[in-house]
């Protein structure tokens, strides 16, 4: 209780919360509440209460005035955004706490005071409650009235300000035909859905791109950040459910993982988006990996392969998409067509539109900032 007020009584602080191992909608509520009182970093990984932190970072490094940070608290596991991680190794932080209930040292920001032994949940609670105490006292003593709009700190309101400038951008931001268009368009789409949904990312650029235009929360394998294993988890997890199952995936991560579609008892409620540009694109947009193109094509893994064969051998309905009239097309059957088998949707692109399209929205959300 007593680094709770602590929290509570700093002036510059963060909430970070990593992925948590389910959807909780209690969870939820209790995160969208204290964003009314404090900055809290978290990816749809943890809660469907999250917001493009991986963007926002980028408009905050370029700001010197924020170099002191009071205090942290740290839930969860691992980051998707690696913008976050270097961000807050960065800054000097007076005070970090690690909240979890199995005493293992992170320190994944390096820069750990201690570890609070408490479930994420029980004190996620714990801090929504003694916050709204503290402040209707605060309040009460100021103007003898608990109803006055909640006052925020600079950090805050700076961050309030970039995050609804990104939302802005993200929504108004039309990428050339790419993965990050198919992506937006199947979020987009299952806005209109009445059935339950579940939706499985694979590592690489489909997850980073997935926390960008996701409302909901997501489901992924990370920790190693491997790409293997993506299909067949979600493949598993269509046959414990009811809900439509989703598992948007790039061509690598299928390829290496095709055998979880060799599976006989896989019912309609199953649904494959691969997205394949011919290589694992994110390697071309790392920096300072200065590699001559005829050494990285090995390193990309560029390949001609589709999933067409695959499909046939294994009785599953597939699609082939090459541009946006037909993605807008198959993207209606891919989501609303009811059969008895799974479905892969499999959407070419380019590995240089990709990184446009990408790029792109970074620039867009910095320039106009």
């Amino acid at each position: 209780m007593e680094i709770i007020k602590d929290f509570i009584l700093s002036e510059r602080k963060i909430i970070v919360i990593g992925q948590l191992p389910y959807h909780d909608e209690e969870i939820d509520m209790i995160v969208k509440e204290l964003k009314m009182y404090y900055i809290v970093m978290c990816e749809q990984l943890s809660t469907a209460s999250a917001e493009p932190i991986d963007a926002i970072v980028d408009i905050f490094e370029d700001n010197s005035a924020i170099e002191n940070i009071d205090m942290v608290l740290s839930l969860g596991n691992t980051l998707v955004s690696k913008n976050t991680k270097r961000y807050l190794r960065t800054k000097k932080i007076s005070s970090l706490w690690e909240i979890n209930d199995n005493g293992i040292i992170h320190d994944t920001f390096m820069s750990q005071t201690g570890i609070i032994d408490c479930s994420c949940k029980l004190f996620l609670k714990a801090l929504l409650r003694l916050t709204k105490e503290n402040y209707k006292e605060k309040q009460t003593e100021k103007t003898g009235n608990a109803d006055n709009e909640i006052s925020q700190d600079i950090l805050k309101t700076l961050w309030d300000k970039a995050m609804t400038h990104i939302e802005m951008c993200i929504d108004d931001y039309v990428p050339v035909y790419s993965q990050m268009l198919a992506i937006r368009c199947f979020e987009q789409s299952l806005e209109d859905m009445e059935y339950e949904i579940e939706v499985h990312y694979a590592n690489s650029m489909e997850i980073r791109i997935g926390c960008l235009y996701s409302p909901h929360y997501i489901w992924c394998n990370r920790g190693v950040n491997g790409i293997e294993g993506s299909v067949s988890t979600a493949a598993g997890f269509s046959l414990t459910t009811s809900s439509m199952v989703f598992c948007i995936t790039g061509d690598l991560s299928f390829f290496y993982d095709q055998n979880a579609l060799w599976n006989n008892h896989l019912k309609g409620n199953f649904r494959v988006m691969i997205l394949n540009n011919n290589c694992g694109g994110i390697f071309s947009q790392l920096k300072g990996l200065n590699i001559p193109d005829d050494i990285m094509k090995y390193v990309e893994g560029r390949h001609t392969a589709t999933a067409k064969g695959i499909c046939e051998q294994n009785d599953i309905g597939y699609m082939a998409v090459r541009d946006e009239e037909e993605l807008r097309i198959s993207m209606a059957h891919f989501l609303i067509e009811k059969t008895n088998r799974p479905i892969v949707l499999e959407v070419f692109t380019s590995p240089d539109d990709d990184r446009q399209a990408f790029v792109g929205l970074k620039k867009m959300i910095k320039s106009k900032f």
